[in-house]
């Protein structure tokens, strides 16, 4: 029994400080000798879909007598054809009985295990990788083909804890003619260099392959386990087969009072900035500028994510600023300010709207009071199933829904009182009655957060 559970805590052991590893970088279960095979000899492709290999090195491997065991095939399926061979995805699930003595009696070990296979002729496969992990803590999730919107083929297999405990990803990317361990270049040490301090990566959901981004939490000492309180968003590429971070933000709830560069940008004289601003303090100046119930974000991200200001040097990439994102709700559009992270040089900016498919840049402070009255070019309002668009223009404004055969609005609701620049309402209709939440604002940009009752069915 004291083995036993021995074994089990070196398994959770192992597999915790694989998921820490793997949040900054490559690390097991993906690292275990014997999990990348190349050179086994093929077989039958109905033995290998119909019944189980013999277990790897190590599985369940207990100095106890073994009383039996079953092995199912839990799934096998053809992931279709890569360079000159065909592919394979085969996943087991064994469970062997042990004889613990007349004291404990008998304990099963559950395990799974999953297999890559080249389709080889003749009705013969040839395993490439295999894994394999004990149910008792670690379990595979889920194990799919995921093509990313560069085109690279990616197999995805998600590793995860009992309880509470996260989850961590491999990955074997199709890349130069072979599939092969997708590792992380060195774009990810930059990221975690740059965290605020007191903050470590925490259990996190997968890497959204299929959209090439990841949202990974961060967690403060004094955080509970469930809910971490900072995050970092990324978004990736794959270069030259390798996962690469195209650009990033990280976002803590304290980061106001723990990054030194936001207190010297907010007190430091605008005209510091820019010589064109006038001798007042950058935070004032700022403030003047916007209309109230704007809400404020202080972000690290890298300098390469924003439209650059003219004459700025080009960053690298990755260099880490400081971030200044500001959503005006009287306005359906988002400001982000991007200044350097140890001289709070101006570094570049944009204005975004949800309903724009363009974002304006900011190429100077000079320029922000006038392109923050600049009218943006909207999106009509997508319409649910059997509606369809209406408009009726009032002055500078236009109002936007969706009615139904019977007249009733049904979906989205729009209103400007000046078209692409002052709000007046936005929600949802259904059956002629608002519902959910609202936004209504007057000619003066007060705006107010209203939530309806969902309308009855009739």
């Amino acid at each position: 029994m004291a083995a036993r559970i021995m074994r089990c805590v070196a398994l959770l052991l192992t597999f915790l400080l694989a998921r820490t590893a793997l949040a900054e970088q490559d690390g097991p279960p993906w690292d275990r000798a014997g999990t990348f095979v190349v050179d086994s000899a093929a077989q039958d492709v109905d033995t290998l879909t119909q019944s189980c290999p013999p277990p790897p090195p190590g599985l369940c491997a207990y100095d106890y007598p073994v009383l039996g065991g079953t092995c199912e095939v839990e799934e096998a399926r053809e992931l279709g054809g890569f360079g000159d061979a065909r592919y394979l995805v085969i996943r087991y699930l064994r469970e062997t009985t042990f004889d613990e003595g007349p004291v404990y009696g008998p304990f099963k070990c559950g395990s799974d295990e999953i297999v890559l296979a080249a389709l080889v002729g003749g009705g013969k496969a040839r395993i490439l990788w295999r894994d394999a992990t004990e149910r008792t803590f670690v379990f595979i999730s889920s194990a799919k083909l995921v093509v990313t919107p560069s085109g690279e083929s990616v197999l995805s297999v998600l590793y995860c804890l009992n309880g509470t405990g996260g989850c961590a990803q491999g990955m074997l990317v199709w890349h130069a003619g072979a599939w092969r361990k997708l590792e992380r270049d060195d774009s990810w040490r930059t990221v975690y260099r740059n965290l605020p301090a007191g903050y470590r990566p925490h259990k996190s959901p997968e890497i959204d392959l299929a959209n090439l981004t990841w949202e990974q939490n961060l967690a403060r000492r004094d955080d509970a386990n469930c809910c971490p309180s900072g995050r970092i968003e990324f978004k990736l590429a794959i270069v030259d087969g390798k996962l690469s971070v195209k650009s990033y933000r990280i976002v803590t709830p304290d980061l106001p009072s723990t990054e030194p560069a936001i207190g010297r940008l907010m007190t430091a004289d605008a005209a510091q900035r820019d010589d064109t601003l006038p001798e007042e303090s950058f935070g004032a100046w700022l403030n003047g500028l916007l209309p109230d119930g704007t809400t404020r974000l202080f972000a690290i991200s890298a300098c390469g994510a924003v439209v650059s200001a003219p004459g700025a040097s080009p960053p690298d990439p990755l260099q880490p600023c400081f971030e200044v994102d500001v959503k005006i709700p009287s306005r359906a559009r988002t400001l982000r300010l991007l200044f350097d992270r140890e001289s709070i040089h101006y570094r570049g900016g944009e204005l975004s709207s949800p309903g724009a498919d363009y974002v304006i840049g900011v190429p100077s402070l000079a320029a922000l009071p006038r392109l923050l009255v600049k009218s943006m070019r909207m999106r009509p309002i997508a319409c649910p199933e059997e509606t369809v668009l209406k408009l009726k223009e009032n002055f500078a404004g236009l109002n936007e829904w969706c009615e139904d055969g019977q007249g009733r609005r049904q979906g989205p609701y729009r209103s400007w009182f000046s078209t692409g620049i002052y709000l007046m309402k936005q929600g949802q209709y259904r059956n002629d009655a608002k519902t959910g939440e609202w936004i209504e604002c007057s000619r003066f940009e007060n705006c107010e957060i209203r939530k309806y009752q969902k309308a009855k069915v009739h």
